[in-house]
């Protein structure tokens, strides 16, 4: 890690203790409170932290323990006299530990997914959020299984992927394709899950997870091999988050596979019985603005690129701007910062005024009071999209699975896929036609499933099936 990447990480970590400490001395009332617990805070954090740590064996539900343990020593913050004392140096750490141990009790649930797109990561924070919901007692955990170490096999590929479908995008799509051949894409998978396999059973001896579940083939294929081998018996959960179905999806080890579609349960060569089509999970906060939805703003267009920005948004922008039947822009860059600035900078010479987000929360808002998302077809957005009865006019397709989800999509009626140079007059015509839009909506389906609820109870089915 350079010294600027390591100097940025620790402001980072120094910033979210610092809301953290913020956040407990709102539940204090007296000035002497809020300075004492203060010094109790940066006294006993690492000690409470590395308590935990040493019973939970896992950073993060270490994280969660000590967070625990500060609201209990919240509600008893009258039995503490002095802080830099044997006394209360006992006190903390008998909280802390009692509640690392309860942690331990709980059943614990790791999803793991892979840093090549936000959609995976989005998915699975959908799941996380549901479990919590459903099961508050039990523990949950979104982990990115890609190594951030440079010269690791997953990001040299990762940073392979991401600058081929930007420089060489017909070469991807020619590689995609091919490895959708059986035998190229079992050679595929075997590399694959060998270079995966130690890193596998490391986090899952350390983890002791109750089950996994896993939103990108990468982790599943190591899991897979692990499982095929007798080396594990954990329960093992695909969720599918593309409406293709690629050959690096195809375990015969996996305990069950959730789908986006019934044609694509047909399609995946696993036991029809272990298939189950329950969409592709959303944020809670979408069903929440469906109950009370924000009111359409005539001629709102949501231009989107997922989670890392990506489909050339600001030509998409300029192209746009030059039509009448836009009153107005709402644009969300994702986590790419360049192209957020690059947006900041032309937004005064628009004609239209522009709503300009980066990486936000508010997508379903967002999603509410437009008539019309324009956006690359990632399974992802246009899931959310199909959420919130939104048309879509998918542009700038990646090659691979963005082109399958783009005809799907098309086919069902709630979007159009264009070319480039038809954008401005498609999105002209459809402003103008309101009929159409609500067409299109309606092709959106009216039955709005909970998709990650749906998945909670087929692992429930699961780990009952396995006496869990």
């Amino acid at each position: 890690m350079s010294f600027i990447m390591e100097k940025r990480l620790m402001e980072l970590i120094k910033k979210a203790r610092t809301k953290m400490l913020q956040f407990y001395l709102r539940l204090l009332e007296t000035e002497e409170e809020l300075q004492k617990f203060t010094q109790l805070y940066e006294t006993y954090r690492k000690l409470m932290h590395w308590t935990a740590e040493g019973i939970l064996h896992d950073e993060y539900l270490a994280e969660d323990a000590v967070h625990e343990a500060f609201l209990r020593i919240i509600q008893n913050f009258h039995q503490i006299r002095e802080i830099p004392c044997p006394k209360t140096r006992s006190f903390v750490v008998i909280i802390v530990r009692n509640v690392a141990l309860n942690m331990q009790k709980k059943r614990k649930f790791f999803i793991m997914t892979a840093s090549i797109g936000e959609g995976h990561s989005q998915a699975a924070r959908a799941i996380a959020e549901t479990i919590k919901q459903v099961h508050p007692d039990d523990a949950v955990r979104v982990l990115d299984f890609l190594s951030r170490d440079v010269l690791s096999i997953d990001h040299v590929l990762k940073e392979f992927y991401l600058k081929m479908i930007r420089i060489f995008p017909e070469m991807y799509d020619s590689l995609y394709s091919n490895s959708q051949n059986r035998h190229l894409g079992s050679t595929f998978q075997n590399l694959l899950s060998w270079s995966f396999r130690r890193r596998m059973k490391r986090l899952i001896t350390v983890l002791k997870p109750d089950a996994l579940l896993f939103t990108h083939p990468f982790p599943a294929c190591a899991a897979n091999l692990l499982k095929k081998e007798g080396d594990i018996d954990t329960p093992l959960l695909g969720v599918i988050t593309d409406f293709d179905i690629h050959q690096l999806w195809v375990y015969k080890h996996l305990d069950a596979y959730c789908v986006p579609s019934d044609d694509l349960a047909r399609k995946l060569d696993v036991p029809r019985s272990i298939i189950h089509t329950t969409g592709i999970p959303v944020r809670k906060s979408f069903y929440e603005e469906l109950k009370n939805p924000s009111p359409k703003e005539k001629g709102t267009v949501l231009i989107m690129g997922g989670g890392l920005g990506l489909g050339n948004i600001t030509d998409t922008l300029l192209r746009l701007d030059k039509i009448d039947s836009v009153s107005q822009f709402i644009i969300a860059t994702g986590q790419n910062i360049n192209l957020y600035e690059e947006v900041a900078s032309i937004r005064s010479s628009l004609r239209h005024p522009v709503d300009l987000h980066s990486y936000t929360n508010k997508v379903a808002e967002m999603m509410s009071k437009s008539e019309l998302i324009v956006t690359k077809p990632g399974a992802l957005t246009c899931t959310e999209a199909l959420t919130m009865n939104l048309p879509m006019v998918l542009v700038n397709a990646l090659p691979g699975q963005e082109r399958a989800n783009a005809q799907h999509l098309e086919e069902q009626g709630c979007a159009v896929w264009i070319r480039k140079n038809e954008l401005a007059d498609t999105v002209d015509g459809l402003l103008r036609n309101e009929e159409k839009l609500q067409q299109m909506a309606s092709a959106c389906g009216h039955d709005k499933k909970d998709s990650a609820l749906e998945i909670v109870q087929i692992l429930d089915h699961m780990l009952e099936s396995n006496g869990n």
